[in-house]
């Protein structure tokens, strides 16, 4: 069972992920906590580093979860662009509104919602520009939804849910 999860930060990629790997006894990946990772260890911001990635560092991101994707049979991974490197997982594309996803954050981060609305627009401008810079991605959401096989808006839709459409998906499409 490969399950990728995607979407942009805050739309619930880590909460989904943690119940899907949790009910299905499934081994977790995150691109993001690679990259948070490396933020850390250079000990500057996600935004800083969003905005100071290098195709290299995406590129050993990318390379990881494809690694995964590729050499695993079970697992959830779950990351922006997870959903383009596991061609056969079941793909859930989340999105939400800006609003939406700064409120998360500023809850998440213990920060102003005004500040959690600019470092989430702000992370969206730079990964949106570096994702149409390696890809040729040039409308992010589009895509998306297009190639997922469960689009959710989970501005719409409470934590429970999204978790309760998800698994019954993920339980249809294996058949169990």
């Amino acid at each position: 069972m490969k399950i990728a999860v995607c979407g942009l930060s805050s739309s619930g990629k880590s909460t989904l992920s943690k119940f899907i790997a949790d009910r299905f006894n499934l081994p977790l990946y995150s691109s993001g906590k690679i990259f948070r990772d490396v933020a850390k260890d250079k000990k500057i911001s996600l935004e800083e580093l969003s905005r100071s990635a290098t195709e290299y560092l995406d590129k050993i991101i990318d390379e990881r979860t494809m690694k995964i994707c590729y050499e695993e049979d079970n697992f959830v991974i779950e990351g922006r662009l997870v959903c383009l490197f596991c061609k056969d997982a079941f793909k859930i594309y989340l999105y939400a509104s800006l609003p939406d996803r700064a409120r998360r954050m500023a809850c998440r981060e213990n920060i102003s919602y005004e500040e959690a609305y600019r470092i989430t627009r702000e992370r969206d401008k730079y990964d949106l520009i570096r994702y149409r810079d390696l890809y040729g991605i040039k409308d992010y959401d589009s895509i998306m939804k297009e190639i997922a096989d469960l689009v959710i808006n989970t501005s719409k839709q409470s934590i429970e849910e999204m978790c309760k459409i998800a698994e019954e998906k993920i339980k249809k499409h294996y058949q169990i």
